[in-house]
């Protein structure tokens, strides 16, 4: 009887121990699915597949939409640089915010659009400017310059696609302007 007793009580020990062990188990996995889940939209988003940079960011509280707004805003930026919104410039910026994976359902992919259609304030771009500079203070410098490299390029891409006539001045010297504030953003 004593046996019995023992085994009862080792077994409901061990059932003890192991299900709390299993929840555990089960909660980091679940946890590492969701950061890698994460970590795939990020990378899709901003163009990084560096997953030590993502994981930076991450842990910088840098996601999708933060991005969204860190790398489009410029673009819009560029484009009303001469007033006017042109159309392939639009284009140009819608094509960059599906590129990213921005949902076109999305409160952000309505914010571009609003963007699109009224040119934004500019305080709106201090505040940009400003959330650019503090992240360079969070993130290492090779993390920071990836996502300079990737804002700048695809703000270039929008100054370009207005064009200019036959190629010739096809950025023009107020989008030159602004892309020379977007770099600079980046290094102060």
């Amino acid at each position: 009887m004593k046996d019995t007793v023992l085994r009862d009580r080792q077994s409901a020990l061990e059932r003890e121990f192991f299900g709390k062990l299993d929840e555990k188990l089960w909660q980091k996995l679940r946890e590492k699915k969701l950061l890698e889940k994460q970590e795939k939209a990020l990378a899709e988003a901003t163009g990084i597949s560096d997953k030590a940079v993502l994981a930076e960011l991450m842990d910088s509280g840098i996601g999708t939409e933060t991005v969204y707004a860190l790398s489009l805003l410029p673009l819009v930026w560029v484009a009303w640089a001469d007033n006017q919104m042109a159309r392939n410039e639009r284009e140009a910026i819608l094509k960059a915010a599906e590129q990213t994976g921005l949902n076109p359902d999305s409160a952000s992919h309505q914010l571009i659009e609003a963007w699109l259609a009224q040119k934004p304030s500019e305080d709106l771009l201090e505040a940009w400017k400003g959330y650019v500079q503090a992240i360079g203070q969070i993130v290492s410098p090779e993390a920071k310059a990836i996502l300079k490299k990737d804002v700048v390029q695809r703000a270039r891409q929008v100054a370009e696609a207005a064009g200019g006539l036959l190629g010739i001045a096809a950025v023009s010297k107020a989008e030159e302007s602004v892309l020379a504030q977007v770099e600079q953003a980046f290094t102060n």
